[in-house]
Formats: C-alpha cells, structure tokens, sequence
C-alpha cells in the first residue's frame, strides 16, 4: 500500500513541447491522452508519456527514474485500485513549468486492500524535454487525507457536515505517518524559548503527567493532581529556595501546559466549533475542556489537518487571560509531524516566538519519574 502511495502521481507526467517551450493547446490536449491512458489502466502507455530517462517524484520522496520504473510503479497503483477513474480538472504554464491538476477516485479493492473508496485532489508540475516527453514529474497531494481515506472511506468529505470525530481522526493521521495516535505514549520536547536564558526539557505521559526542566535552573513535575518543584528556582536576587509543592490554585497551568505541548482532543472529548480563517487559512475550530476546568480551543488547517493554533480561557485569581500558542514549520520527528517554530502569548502585547531542538517520541518514562516525594508533599505551599 505504501508503494501504491508512492506511484500515485506518477499519472501527473505527459505533454509536449516545442523547441521554444510548451505552448497551452498542445499540452491540453497532450495532458488529455495522458488521463486517458491512466483510466485505461494502461502503465506501459503511462510510462510512454515519459522520456527515456525521464523521472517522477511524488511528495519529495524518491524519484522512480526510466519508462521501465514508472510503468512499475504505475502498475502497482492500478492494482490497488482496479476501478479507478482520472479526471484533468485544469492544465495551466507558468516560466515553461506545465501544471497538471487531476483529481482520483477509485477503490482500494486490490490485493490486502482497505475496501474503503478515496476521491482527492492534487497537481503535478512537469518539466518538458525533448520530443514533447516529461523529463522531470514533481507531483504533490495530500498524503495525509489519502491515508485518512485509505482507513476511513469518503467520511467528512465534500456534502457531509465536518464533526469532531472526523477531524480527531485526520489530524491523527496527519500527526503520526501511519501509526495509531493512542500507541504514542511519552514525548519528550527541547524548546528554546526567546524570554529564557536556558532551554526547557517537557517530559509528558499520557494523559496527564509532565515532568518539566529548566535546564541549570529548575525541575517541576505535575501527577495529574499536584504539582512541584523538585528543584526551584533561584530568588530575584539568586538565592537558592527549597522544593516546594505548586499551589492548588496554579494546578490549572500545569494542565495547560500539557495541553499547549500535545493536543488535548486526543486524550479528552471534543466539540466541534465551525470554522475560522486563521492567517488567511480556513480551519476548524475544536473545543475541549481539561479536567481542571480550562477550556481550550485548537484551530486545525483544513488542508493539511495539522493544528496551528491554539487558544485558552484561564482564570487567575479573578482575573481572566487568553494565552494561546501558534505552530508552523512542521517537521517528521521520529515518526511524529511537530512544529519546528512555536509563537506563544500569555497577553495579547506579549508575543515572543521559540524554536523546537528536538522531539523523541516514546521515551521510556515510568510513572516514577512523575512522583513528588514525601518530603516535599508534606511541605505548606
């Protein structure tokens, strides 16, 4: 099945060209038999399309190189979907790059198959070489929503009501690559915050517990009912303070914190909210609230299904605050899609941006490591 993947753009790669470039109505037509030749489950006719030496590359991954290989890889897609059906939704030419717009549907009925059907969209940018072939196929979609499909059918698509169930399960896949979210246990997150002289170390355990460390100046932990400083913090004026158990009435930014560094809507019930533009982008708004109370609300991009932002209603001392975090720069950490950037606010005027070194995925983190000792839990906060 990931090989199925892995060729499915391979049907983004025919036209033709002239010495001085490709002209519109020869690559429109040229890309319609190039459709035609993909709904005809014809690979050897697919890989024609294609100079000798010509290549495709789906997604940034490896490139299938030569007629031969990509008839392969076609091949291993039409046996995946044996009734699958390709339609050229637009062709356009930008600086000599022809784009391809297509959208799939068909049936992962094949050997080991899902059952389940798939409709999506997506684009192929070629570059053309001699004797009108493809010398180059960069082809881009939606790999997440297509794994979604794989495992889910047409759920959530185009005429049915977005719930949040539906979205729970895209960012899910979106996240993880191919793993389940709940087999996902303990992360452990680096971040160097722009308003710390040292980096931070969060340790979090499913659902609930996070070990958290100021590095050289602190070691808080919270066990889903209290918190502490293993290890405080230095006065103002740098003198030593002993370990201490967090206040009763601050446990809900321990939470928040959690909650902040891995989505809630994983481990707590959802609502759906609508949708928002955020930055200019369309995304659903999620809902949850913690077992303390807070309530948070995930804006999640309803392209990529990956959440950038996140805001939170707090109360403190009577006083309400809405601190919120914001993510881009998604990279793959072991498995795990996280950001690379975080921007984050307690007070609207109080902007600051951090940047993520590094993220392990199922660390070994016992229930220990959690654990306030006695001494410390028999101390006044």
């Amino acid at each position: 099945m990931r090989y199925a993947l892995a060729c499915l753009l391979v049907f983004f790669a025919a036209c033709t060209s002239g010495e001085t470039g490709p002209d519109i109505e020869t690559m429109t037509d040229f890309g319609a038999r190039y459709t035609a030749a993909w709904s005809s489950h014809d690979a050897v006719a697919v890989a024609s399309f294609y100079g000798a030496d010509g290549s495709l590359t789906v997604n940034d991954g490896e490139p299938a190189v030569g007629r031969e290989a990509i008839a392969v890889v076609a091949q291993s897609f039409m046996t995946a979907f044996p009734d699958f059906v390709l339609e050229m939704d637009s062709l356009r030419i930008e600086s000599g790059i022809v784009e391809y717009h297509w959208t799939f549907a068909g049936t992962n009925t094949g050997p080991g198959g899902t059952g389940n059907p798939v409709r999506f969209s997506g684009h192929e940018e070629w570059t053309m070489g001699s004797g009108g072939l493809v010398a180059e196929s960069q082809g881009h979609f939606d790999a997440a929503e297509y794994k979604r499909q794989l495992e889910v059918g047409l759920g959530g698509m185009e005429g049915e009501a977005p719930t949040a169930e539906r979205i729970v399960a895209r960012v899910a896949s979106a996240m993880t690559a191919g793993s389940e979210i709940e087999d996902l246990k303990t992360l452990r997150i680096r971040m160097v915050y722009a308003d710390h002289e040292y980096p931070v170390v969060t340790e979090i355990r499913r659902p609930n517990r996070m070990r958290t460390e100021g590095v050289g100046n602190y070691v808080l932990v919270f066990d889903g009912e209290r918190g502490a400083f293993l290890e405080s913090p230095p006065a103002e004026d740098g003198t030593p303070q002993d370990p201490a158990l967090v206040d009763s009435r601050y446990l809900r930014d321990l939470e928040l914190d959690i909650a902040f560094a891995f989505p809630a809507f994983f481990d707590y019930p959802a609502e759906y909210l609508g949708r928002e533009l955020v930055n200019g982008v369309e995304s659903d708004k999620l809902g949850v609230t913690l077992p303390l109370g807070v309530r948070m609300t995930y804006f999640v991009n309803t392209e990529s299904h990956l959440p950038v932002r996140v805001l939170a209603d707090v109360t403190v001392d009577g006083t309400e605050y809405h601190p919120g975090r914001a993510f881009s720069d998604y990279e793959d950490w072991g498995g795990l899609m996280y950001p690379r950037t975080v921007t984050y606010w307690w007070m609207p005027d109080g902007v600051e941006t951090a940047v993520v070194e590094s993220v392990e995925v199922d660390v070994p983190l016992g229930e220990d490591r959690f654990d306030i000792p006695a001494d410390i839990q028999a101390t006044v906060p």
